[in-house]
């Protein structure tokens, strides 16, 4: 079955994702200051707590429509939803003393109101910035852009000369986030529920030839690499939720934002609409 983009929400759903950002949009907030936290955004075990929180009402809001309780959350979507929630308070501590607020996607078609915060410390994100410009540069491998050599600094450069990314306030970026979270973690819920799969088998289908595919999450642009070939048909699995993906080649990233795609336990190739 092929997944459809940026599947139809109920208006039920956007209110879900709308008070999951208005309850715990406020908690990546919380406590800001001291240089460990500052530097670190929360730790593992304050992430796990938010998570907790959201979790508990996704499974509560999953028994009110279909009246049932889905199963607990599977250990391996604990870990990287713990890591996306600290690495998003990361950002939202750190970026606004360096641009003046926080990098979020520039653009969504989610019908929910949020935001993708731009992951200013993954080498992946931040060679997309250099990538996507029209300057001429040396190219860089991910690898060598570490924070030795100042993430502040491709950050002041490139954020401003990219249009698919902008500047917030961390207050709207926290709760933009948040609700893009409960969201995508909402349609997970709803796939391991009738399943009990924690991944989902796929085929990617990039239209192209040539390119190496990265796909990052709705609520967090951190992109990581699909498959273990180039394209146009690349195997991988994901966990059900709400993806983004993009391409590079030679030396350019090819966009694909904002288009979302939805995997759910339905899903076994996705046809992206081209780069």
């Amino acid at each position: 079955m092929e997944a459809t983009a940026a599947a139809t929400h109920t208006s039920t759903d956007i209110s879900f994702a709308a008070y999951i950002a208005d309850k715990f949009g406020g908690r990546l907030l919380t406590g800001w200051q001291g240089p460990l936290f500052d530097l670190f955004g929360l730790s593992r075990s304050r992430a796990d707590l938010v998570l907790r929180g959201v979790v508990g009402a996704v499974r509560d809001y999953h028994r009110e429509v279909y009246g049932e309780l889905p199963p607990e959350l599977p250990r391996s979507w604990r870990r990287e939803y713990v890591h996306s929630i600290s690495a998003a308070t990361r950002v939202i501590g750190r970026t606004p003393s360096v641009l003046g607020g926080v990098p979020i996607l520039a653009r969504t078609d989610s019908p929910v109101e949020g935001c993708a915060v731009f992951n200013v410390f993954s080498p992946l994100a931040l060679q997309a910035l250099a990538l996507s410009t029209s300057d001429d540069y040396v190219y860089q491998s991910a690898v060598s852009i570490s924070e030795a050599q100042s993430w502040r600094a491709y950050a002041r450069e490139y954020v401003p000369k990219t249009p698919w990314v902008k500047v917030v306030e961390p207050r709207e970026a926290s709760r933009g986030f948040m609700a893009l979270l409960a969201d995508s973690a909402r349609t997970a819920f709803r796939a391991f529920a009738r399943t009990r799969k924690a991944i989902q088998p796929l085929v990617i289908d990039g239209r192209t030839y040539d390119y190496l595919l990265r796909v990052t999450d709705e609520f967090a642009y951190d992109p990581v690499a699909f498959g273990s070939r180039l394209t146009y048909k690349v195997s991988g699995v994901l966990r059900p939720g709400r993806y983004r993906f993009e391409g590079v080649r030679e030396g350019r990233l090819l966009r694909q934002d904002p288009t979302t795609y939805l995997v759910t336990e339905d899903t076994t190739e996705l046809f992206l609409d081209g780069v």
